[in-house]
């Protein structure tokens, strides 16, 4: 058996040893990086970033003790005209704030926002949880609170200026952190009787500050501590944890030490 062999054209010759050429010069060409050329590997090199170190931290607190003066409840835009002269609580009769035999009707809006209707009153309280800071004993919490029917000052703080003592010939007003005004009245032993409803005891230290102890409720077996001005100094739990607060010169809230 024998096989006829074809001659092939030329082009097709010089077409095919062109790309074996080709082929070849690839493969064995060196690589094209030039010292300019944008996306050489010499030109991608990562910065040493600098050492980073933390500066010193100022530990002191900031603020000082509560100014040298009468403690005395904020007012708003309304004058004193609103309050009684007589009686530091007198809000036009509305039992302000939030309590334990309050008829209250609870919302929450958000994990940081609730509302409670005082069903009773009408009165609309909102809290709105401005910080939380969990403590070893006692939890560090600031919330700002909203009474509608406050004929003063509405939106107030549950620590720091709008928490005291006022005192007057024969009664003690005690404004809590929700906005809640409650009145002491001296008894024949001179000591102090709690409002009904109130589950707390107010007593005159022998230093001249005064504690206010909550019995049972929220804030059960809690102190605030006030000066003899009223102005709240410390908050303490029952083993003795305690949140001091510091004010600046005009009676502002400067900083809450533990």
């Amino acid at each position: 058996e024998s096989f006829l062999l074809r001659p092939l054209p030329l082009r097709s010759v010089v077409a095919t040893t062109a790309a074996a050429t080709l082929t070849l010069g690839l493969l064995s060409a060196p690589p094209a990086w030039a010292e300019t050329d944008p996306h050489s590997p010499a030109e991608r090199t990562v910065p040493v970033p600098e050492t980073w170190e933390p500066g010193e931290v100022n530990t002191d607190p900031v603020g000082e003790d509560p100014p040298d003066q009468a403690w005395q409840p904020r007012t708003g835009e309304q004058d004193d005209g609103a309050r009684s002269p007589d009686l530091s609580c007198s809000t036009g009769g509305e039992n302000l704030g939030l309590a334990e035999w309050y008829p209250m009707q609870r919302h929450q809006i958000s994990d940081r926002l609730d509302v409670d209707i005082n069903l009773e009153s009408g009165n609309a309280v909102i809290r709105h949880r401005d910080l939380t800071v969990a403590g070893t004993g006692l939890d560090l919490a600031l919330n700002s609170v909203y009474n509608s029917r406050d004929l003063n000052l509405k939106w107030k703080q549950s620590a720091g200026r709008d928490i005291g003592l006022k005192f007057e010939s024969d009664r003690v007003a005690f404004h809590g952190p929700t906005g809640s005004c409650d009145e002491f009245t001296e008894n024949e032993n001179g000591g102090w009787d709690a409002p009904s409803g109130l589950n707390a005891t107010l007593t005159e230290l022998d230093n001249g500050h005064w504690a206010l102890t909550y019995t049972r409720g929220e804030f059960e077996d809690q102190v605030w501590h006030f000066n003899a001005n009223g102005w709240a100094i410390t908050h303490a739990d029952r083993n003795g944890n305690t949140n001091d607060l510091r004010y600046t010169t005009g009676g502002d809230l400067a900083a809450i030490t533990d």
